[in-house]
């Protein structure tokens, strides 16, 4: 024979001393167990305890969500300690600071090759000439000098055109004259002489501030009465 509870309309085994269910002592309830099995079981009280709420209630598979999201949280977390750990880690194919770059080590540095120098063609310059009109012997220049000096060969002073063979020599002074070349143009300066120079039977007055410029075909003069005569002209 079952044993109702009267606390909770629980159905217990007839020998049980106590509620199964809510724990509540059966020994007060035994003399009216038999009508209690031939009424029909009351709705129970509206005031239930907090345990026989949770067992009416549908089981609802919390630990199962609770699980699946904990898992979820969980790699997420995870993932993202990875990831964080992942770009604070230097890469180990990273080089530290300061080592040289692939470039610089597998490949020779660039090498620049020096260009020539650039040599500008002057134009070649004629050469200048003294003609003497008695003999019409040549005096050349030198086309390395911008200075020549006229005169007669002696050990004191360089003489680039020497007239010591010339007749009437005794003329012409040790250094008579000089022929300066400037930007390809000729000038004639007395440098001092004793019997004169002239060009075109002009008397030229010593020193570098009366030269006068040549031009070809002129006539250039030594001696007191232009005794010895040279033309001057210019040869390609």
């Amino acid at each position: 024979m079952l044993i109702t509870c009267g606390q909770c309309g629980h159905e217990n085994q007839e020998d049980a001393l106590y509620c199964d269910e809510c724990g509540e002592e059966l020994t007060a309830n035994t003399s009216s167990s038999e009508e209690d099995s031939t009424i029909p079981s009351q709705e129970p009280s509206a005031e239930v305890s907090s345990s026989e709420v949770e067992f009416d209630e549908p089981e609802f598979d919390t630990v199962s969500q609770f699980d699946t999201v904990s898992q979820f949280d969980t790699v997420s977390e995870s993932e993202a300690v990875s990831t964080e750990a992942e770009e604070s880690e230097p890469s180990s194919t990273s080089l530290p600071i300061g080592a040289a770059t692939r470039l610089e080590i597998d490949e020779p540095p660039i090498q620049k090759i020096a260009s020539p120098p650039t040599t500008l063609e002057l134009p070649e310059l004629p050469t200048a000439v003294l003609i003497n009109q008695e003999t019409g012997e040549k005096f050349i220049l030198p086309s390395e000098e911008t200075t020549a000096y006229i005169g007669r060969l002696n050990e004191e002073f360089p003489i680039q055109v020497d007239l010591s063979a010339i007749p009437n020599a005794d003329l012409i002074s040790r250094v008579h004259a000089a022929i300066h070349l400037e930007n390809e143009v000729y000038y004639l300066e007395d440098a001092g002489s004793a019997n004169g120079t002239w060009l075109n039977e002009t008397p030229i007055r010593p020193g570098s501030r009366f030269r006068q410029q040549l031009n070809p075909g002129d006539t250039i003069a030594f001696g007191r009465n232009q005794t010895i005569k040279f033309t001057f002209d210019l040869e390609q």
